[in-house]
């Protein structure tokens, strides 16, 4: 069975939200990932002078590109977009339809990108499809702070220098990495200005837990119903059984790109005194995001 290629999809999340997974279920369903193209298109984009293969902090901050638009921009003050959750930089708007306009039909491209009006609005003048993965702080937390600290994040000399401790406070609160020399927004404010998607009609939301199945500690109902939503937000037809092998392929536990992958990790990663902490400090988040406080129950 084979997806109906009238769309072009936006694949979002906050970092370590379960990415992978949502773009593992959309390539199983029959859409191609834009970072698959050839070797020059490779090239170009590793140079800046390309598309980008998401739409990441990362990917975008040295972008030749953004640079000469944003120039041009700050000159006409045109409107500018953030891009990247944690430490955000703009984007010029013009740019940024530039881009989503040179994506073909039947693909998807993956990134982390705060709420923003205008970006709504080239989404659907585009046609685009936006889906938003979402996925409890705390487990978020934890998989950040094991990925921060590899060599090839942007933040790993700063985040190395600091005790356990010190991460995990840094993480929460946020504050200005002095090595990479940016700001970098707590774990609260984060999540909020991607959680404000919700306020578009074009948006659908997914819930990591919903969509990891029996394989990651999930309910396999969750995942059947999850990936049919999906299926249906996409207008590609699906019976039972095509349904069903996609709940058996979607989570891999041997992947790299899966570390752990599993429900409720932070109970078992984070001290007690730091899920008090957290659980004090963002009880309001938690209860806005629809997650019990002790990880028992989760309103789905």
């Amino acid at each position: 069975m084979e997806a109906k290629q009238t769309f072009k999809i936006l694949v979002n999340s906050m970092p370590k939200s379960g990415t992978f997974l949502l773009c593992k279920a959309i390539d199983l369903i029959g859409f191609n990932n834009i970072a698959r193209r050839n070797l020059l298109q490779k090239i170009f984009s590793k140079l800046g002078v390309g598309l980008p293969s998401g739409f990441g902090h990362a990917t975008v901050a040295k972008h030749w590109l953004r640079r000469i638009y944003g120039y041009f921009s700050y000159e006409c003050k045109t409107s500018m977009i953030p891009i990247g959750v944690v430490s955000p930089v703009n984007v010029p708007a013009k740019l940024m339809a530039h881009w989503l306009k040179t994506i073909p039909i039947g693909h998807y491209i993956p990134g982390h990108i705060p709420w923003s009006l205008e970006l709504d609005k080239i989404l659907c003048q585009l046609g685009y499809r936006h889906i938003l993965i979402i996925r409890d702080p705390r487990d978020v937390l934890v998989s950040f702070l094991h990925y921060v600290i590899k060599p090839e994040h942007g933040l790993s000399k700063d985040f190395k220098r600091l005790s356990k401790d010190e991460q995990l406070e840094f993480a929460i609160t946020g504050g200005y990495a002095e090595i990479r020399g940016t700001q970098v927004l707590g774990i609260g404010q984060a999540f909020r200005s991607i959680m404000n998607w919700k306020q578009s009609a074009n948006c659908l939301i997914v819930r990591f837990e919903s969509l990891i199945g029996e394989k990651g500690g999930g309910l396999k109902k969750k995942q059947y119903e999850t990936i049919k939503k999906i299926c249906d937000y996409l207008e590609v037809s699906s019976d039972e059984k095509f349904i069903s092998n996609l709940c058996e392929s979607v989570f891999d536990s041997y992947s790299p790109t899966f570390r752990k992958g599993q429900i409720g990790a932070w109970k078992k990663e984070l001290t007690s005194d730091w899920i008090k902490t957290f659980n004090r400090t963002h009880a309001d988040l938690l209860e806005e995001l629809q997650y019990d406080l002790e990880g028992d129950e989760i309103s789905l």
